[in-house]
This record gives C-alpha cells, structure tokens and sequence, in this order.
C-alpha cells in the first residue's frame, strides 16, 4: 500500500476521531475521501430510519469518536436523550469540548451491558465498528440486550457479496470484513427483524454515494437495520454460538495470516527470484529468507535487463573493532575495498551497465561462527542483503 493510499484510509477512519471536525450535512459530496463520505451518510441513513420508524426513546451511539454524528441525531424529535460510548479517553474529551450537553462515556463496545440496564435503550446506532472488534458477538448481544422489545439497531460495516475478507490489505484498520451471510447470521441471531439491501428502509438515502462516487457501490451487507431483538435465547445457547461463530471468523484470519505469511516468505525466500538480473556464482550459499552469504571468495553475475540503468547492492560482514574484515569487490575494470568494523550495511554502486558482468569477491580473514559459539562450520566472507537498479537518466544518490 503506498502512502497516500493509507493516509486516505486513516483520514476516513480518523473522521470519527479528529480533535475538530467540521461536517457539512447538506453537502457530503464536500468529503475529503471516499471513507469521509461513509462516514458521513452512516448518520444520514441512521437518521433517516429512525425519523421514519415512529417510535421515541433514548439513543446510544457505540464507538461514537468525537461525536459529530451523534449530536446531529440528538436534534431529531424522536430522540428523548442521548449517551456516546468510545474507548478512546482523548476522543471523548474532545467530544466533550465540543459538545457539552452530550453524556460521552469510556465504555468498551465488547462490553455494554457491564455499563448499562437492559432495555434502557430504544435506538442504537453503530457505524464501522464490527469491522474493528475481535468478538463481535458480544457486542451484538449486548446491544440486543440494553434495547427495549422494539427496539432498532443500525449498524453500518463493509461488505462484501460472496466471501469474508480479513487482514484486508486495502485497510490495514480492519479485523474482519464480512460477506452478506455471515452478517446476517450474526445480526439475526439476536434480532428478529433484520434487513439488508433493496429490503432495508430508506436506501433512497445511500444512493447519491453511488452518484459522488461513481466508480463505488455501496455492498448490499452494508447499511443493515435490526429491529425486534430476540428474547427467547438461553446463555447457553448465545454461548455455543458464540463459540461456532468465532472459530469461524478466526479460521478465515489465521488462514489470511498464513497465506500473506507464506506469500511473503515466497516473494523474499530467494533473492534471485526477486531479482531475475542476478546470478549467484562460485562460492554462495543456498539464500536465507532475504539475504545470502557467500564464502570469503565468491563469484556473482549481474545481467542487465535495461540497457544503460544504474545497478548496486547492500551488504554486511560480521566484522568488529578487534576483528575487522577487509573486503574487496572487482568488477569490469572497477575494485573496491571495504575495512568493515561492525554490521552495518554497506553500499555498491556498480554504475551503467550495458552488458554481463562478473563481480569477485574477496573477504579476509574468514569470518567462522563456530569461532564465537555458532554452531555453523561454514567459513562466511559478506552477506548480500539486497539490490537495487535506478532507470536511464536517473540521478544517482
């Protein structure tokens, strides 16, 4: 992911969290990202449902930030009072700050009914929080249980159509990202009436989204509206499937884990598969991970794959102060020499090359680990650590 690409990401996140955020409601559009934009019609469409819904109550805004959504939805008429949950202490004080006559509290979403009564609330809204949490299912319950017998749940997470994503490389912010029957099982587990997609009530509201962003559409699993929550459920039976569904969210992280894990010892295992324009020679070692050491007399070839680009390589011997390592490299009528005195890594810039060429290695004395209690009888002269090539016309630094 490059940088601007994350910023992006965490300017959407942060909206919640920004010590002054300044919103304008009758322009969305106005959204610095993508995320902002979410973020900004979740209460919209939130506010829309409960305008419509007809029933009156408190509400509970779960994982509210700096609460500019929430104060928005206290000005609605079927809203009697409201309260602001966030785990973030620096968040809810500048919530406070910004709008006092609002009750914010520290409380952990993962445990809401240690902080309120059941059936205290008669709307509760949440908006890119399941994402976030490592037990979704205890918070689902709790806000099934601090809800009044008719009482609606809106949440808003990404979606997706056919299969759960985690460890999503795209947000790097986000647990689990959930496929529309995995929310769906989770949602109504706990809730009798659960809606999603052309089914949930005032979509109207969503869709300018796919106009700002044409490119964008809004996952059908995303905005869901919870209404009813079930009151016949043992504790044995939130327990088992508690159980069930957890097991099967951590199987799709952990196999996410291990496949990036595996991915990535792939794609750095060996460096001349990283890259293609190196050949190891006489005297390497099978590579290690991302680096490779040679003998104290090594060969190395470096077959250009653009004529006139600038090539170079990294590398370190275990020399120290006492027992320094000199090295030498040729190459195509050029040497190099190196007194090395510690690990850090040291740079060689080969210069343009056209065509094939051949690098010598020589390292003396031998660096032996047995010598300080490794148990390796290699003898070691350096280790490569990396290449890098700069194109035509590039400035050498």
């Amino acid at each position: 992911m490059d940088r601007n690409t994350f910023l992006a990401l965490a300017d959407g996140e942060a909206l919640h969290l920004a010590p002054t955020v300044t919103v304008d409601w009758n322009n969305p559009a106005s959204a610095a990202s993508n995320n902002q934009l979410y973020h900004m019609y979740q209460y919209l469409w939130f506010r829309a449902c409960i305008a419509e819904c007809g029933a009156t109550g408190p509400l509970l805004d779960a994982a509210c930030g700096t609460g500019y959504g929430l104060a928005m939805l206290a000005e609605l008429p079927a809203v009697e009072s409201v309260v602001g949950i966030d785990v973030n202490a620096r968040h809810l004080a500048s919530a406070r700050t910004t709008y006092p006559q609002i009750d914010f509290r520290l409380v952990d979403c993962e445990a809401l009914r240690s902080a309120f009564p059941a059936r205290k609330f008669q709307f509760i809204t949440s908006g890119q929080t399941v994402e976030h949490l490592y037990d979704p299912v205890s918070f689902v319950r709790d806000v099934a249980s601090c809800l009044r017998d008719d009482g609606l749940f809106l949440v808003m997470m990404p979606g997706h159509d056919n299969v759960a994503v985690s460890l999503n490389e795209y947000n790097p912010f986000h647990v689990m990202e959930y496929d529309r029957e995995a929310a769906k099982r989770l949602l109504h587990f706990f809730f009798h009436d659960v809606r999603m997609g052309a089914d949930r009530p005032c979509t109207a509201v969503l869709e300018p989204i796919t106009e700002i962003m044409p490119d964008k559409i809004i996952p059908a699993a995303e905005a869901i509206y919870c209404k009813y929550p079930r009151r016949d459920l043992s504790e044995r039976a939130i327990a088992a499937f508690r159980s069930e569904f957890l097991l099967s969210i951590y199987r799709v992280i952990l196999c996410g884990l291990q496949n990036k894990m595996i991915e990535d010892r792939r794609r750095r295992h060996f460096l001349n598969d990283v890259y293609p324009f190196v050949e190891f020679g006489a005297g390497f070692f099978v590579p290690e991970l991302d680096k490779v050491w040679c003998a104290p007399s090594a060969v190395l070839r470096v077959i250009p794959h653009q004529a006139g680009a600038r090539y170079g390589f990294s590398f370190f011997a275990a020399g120290t102060t006492s027992a320094p390592i000199d090295v030498c490299l040729r190459w195509a009528g050029n040497k190099c020499t190196y007194r090395l005195m510690s690990r850090y890594r040291h740079h060689v810039d080969l210069g343009e090359i056209d065509e094939p060429i051949q690098i010598k290695i020589e390292a003396s004395p031998a660096f032996r680990p047995r010598d300080v209690g490794i148990s390796d009888v290699r003898s070691l002269g350096i280790c490569i650590v990396g290449f890098d090539t700069q194109p035509v016309g590039a400035v050498s630094t």
